[in-house]
């Protein structure tokens, strides 16, 4: 990446792709890092999930299917992994092993995601074409509660931080925080396109949506008030979550490129290429350090971003590590003028 400024520089910036997870022979339909940063688990439209050392791309293990898989998450505790996929049942099976630990019958058709809870003891899905969100105690596999919170097709489903809160997304162009306590609920409208994913940050103030409206949206949870908009994207966002402490978000689109954003002002911070397919969804490692991105294009990568988490001192550091040269007075002339336009002086 290269930048200019009105301090007389150009910088060159170094953000290439750490690793590429090669061996999928179809669409990569999710990928999540282990609590610890140190393992990748990937979801695919070639009926497999598959275990990834997060450093070096070796691939551990493959953990095969009858049906395409629609998502694949770790346990807090990084012991096991669920999977969901266009059957109508959930797999729980151990992540060093791969042997079955139990299954999550009660939906009526393909599920399309599934995500643990924060302290590990339960499990929520949401059924697509169903339209049912469902949480299950991870122990025994029992259903404790069942919801309807679009009406119709429910795209995701995640707990907050806290585990008091669910958040839901659906084809109904909305997005809802449910209270599992209450069962009451806020509700975010405004996109005009299907909500495809979000997530909740990690002090439980914001909610993040992505739609195929092609914008992102910063939420307060608590009253449902827009925050931001974040535009830049050219087609339909699939994915959308917080960084560890809340200060960034990126976001996955179907222009196959994931984007890092300011939360707070929608700021765009980084754009990150390398995909030649739909990127279905990305996410930042517990160490806030690198991004995770998954692909139809087959693939999932891992992003070294350093200019994701750092503090303004910490870039300006940076920066004067990275190669930089004086414009000569011809371009100091140009650039002056071309500021000028915005209001900005040298």
């Amino acid at each position: 990446m290269v930048t200019v400024s009105a301090d007389r520089t150009v910088r060159i910036w170094d953000i290439t792709v750490g690793v590429q997870l090669l061996g999928h022979t179809s669409w990569v339909t999710s990928a999540a890092f282990d609590p610890g940063g140190q393992r990748v688990v990937t979801s695919g439209w070639d009926a497999t999930a598959r275990i990834w050392n997060a450093e070096t791309g070796e691939l551990l293990r493959v953990d095969k299917e009858t049906q395409n898989l629609n998502r694949a998450a770790f346990s807090p505790d990084g012991k096991f992994i669920v999977t969901v996929g266009v059957w109508p049942v959930g797999h729980i099976r151990n992540s060093s092993t791969g042997e079955f630990e139990g299954l999550l019958p009660g939906h009526a058709s393909e599920v399309f995601t599934a995500a643990y809870s924060h302290d590990g003891t339960r499990i929520v899905t949401a059924g697509g074409g169903d339209g049912m969100v469902k949480v299950w105690n991870s122990a025994t596999q029992k259903e404790e509660l069942t919801i309807s919170p679009h009406g119709n097709w429910v795209t995701s489903a995640i707990f907050s931080p806290d585990d008091r809160y669910i958040l839901t997304t659906g084809v109904d162009q909305k997005a809802r925080v449910f209270e599992l306590a209450t069962k009451e609920s806020v509700v975010f409208e405004g996109h005009t396109g299907v909500v495809w994913g979000g997530a909740i940050s990690p002090n439980g103030l914001w909610a993040v949506t992505a739609s195929g409206d092609m914008t992102g949206r910063i939420w307060e949870t608590r009253t449902g008030r827009e925050v931001a908009v974040l535009r830049g994207h050219t087609a339909r966002l699939t994915d959308a979550t917080f960084s560890p402490n809340g200060r960034l978000v990126v976001t996955a689109s179907a222009d196959k490129t994931a984007r890092v954003w300011e939360a707070a002002t929608g700021r765009l911070v980084v754009v990150l290429q390398g995909h030649t397919d739909l990127v279905s969804s990305a996410s930042f490692s517990p160490d806030s350090k690198r991004i995770l991105t998954s692909s139809d294009d087959g693939t999932a990568r891992i992003v070294e971003c350093s200019v994701c988490e750092s503090s303004d001192r910490m870039l300006l550091d940076l920066a004067k590590t990275r190669v930089t040269r004086d414009l000569p007075p011809e371009q100091q002339s140009r650039l002056a003028r071309f500021l000028r336009r915005f209001g900005v002086a040298l």
